[in-house]
């Protein structure tokens, strides 16, 4: 089984810079794989074709699902390039406002890296983002009914689940914390403190956890893919297997789903994953 860190809320791990898929070691697909991003190479992991939305969870037509079931790869979704050149498609946000979704805000920050992210400072931050109080927003804690509702900071609340004797956090898959409430009392509620904030490669610091990811061998693969028992990842067999991205995709040397690279913006297209933001060819 490979290990993963997998991104809260959205979201995410991108590559923004351009690279040959060739050059990717085996954490880097599996990555990719399981995150339904585009690399900005414009390769494809057929494992994890999908961008998954704010709504739920994504199925790939490898035949693996995101076992995250969080919101949207916060990278972007890419469009069906038509052109050709060194640079792939990828969604740029320019302000926090581009980060909604359907005008609810879902906690995300637009980056300087043009990234709609989930940030931290300190594995502390993680606490409330993994455990999702901010779900349940909340001014009192009258407002809530499992529990108290906790500070999240900036004058903000989230509902939380208060431990009892007929549900303990164990059973929800949390463990005991103690943080305060919004009225500044401490108390000690189920969050997941299993988070860690991590530079996710280009200086954006966003909250991960470890999980374990299932291989292609315990999942098996769609219709013109092919189980690589050495990686875990299903690999494409021939073009025809790349043609439920779109009809510009190809299986290349690796087995991996590409589409050809961009060389202007004006190239991109595809819906945007967020109520803002643009896509552009980088």
């Amino acid at each position: 089984m490979k290990k993963l860190s997998l991104l809260l809320l959205s979201s995410f791990a991108l590559s923004i810079s351009a690279c040959d898929s060739s050059d990717d070691d085996s954490e880097t697909q599996a990555a990719t794989a399981t995150e339904g991003s585009t690399d900005t190479d414009g390769t494809t992991d057929p494992s994890g074709t999908g961008t998954t939305d704010p709504s739920g969870t994504t199925t790939d037509p490898s035949g693996t699902t995101d076992p995250s079931g969080e919101t949207g790869d916060p990278s972007g979704e890419t469009g069906d390039p038509t052109g050709s050149g060194e640079g792939a498609c990828v969604y740029q946000c320019s302000a926090d406002e581009d980060c909604l979704s359907d005008g609810t805000d879902l906690g995300l920050t637009c980056t300087d890296n043009g990234i709609c992210l989930n940030v931290c400072e300190a594995d502390g931050d993680c606490v409330a983002q993994l455990s999702g109080w901010n779900f349940q927003p909340c001014d009192s804690n009258d407002a809530c009914a499992a529990g108290p509702c906790v500070d999240l900071g900036d004058g903000a609340g989230g509902c939380a689940t208060e431990p009892t004797e007929f549900v303990d956090c164990a059973t929800l898959m949390m463990a005991e914390v103690e943080v305060r409430d919004i009225d500044g009392n401490a108390v000690i509620v189920c969050g997941n403190d299993s988070g860690v904030c991590t530079d996710i490669g280009n200086g954006d610091m966003t909250c991960m956890t470890d999980t374990e990811v299932p291989t292609c061998e315990e999942t098996g693969c769609g219709e013109g893919f092919t189980c690589d028992a050495n990686d875990g990842l299903c690999h494409c067999d021939d073009d025809n297997a790349c043609s439920v991205l779109g009809d510009s995709f190809t299986c290349n040397g690796d087995g991996f789903c590409e589409a050809p690279g961009c060389a202007d913006s004006s190239e991109c297209d595809g819906d945007l994953p967020f109520d803002g933001g643009s896509i552009e060819c980088i």
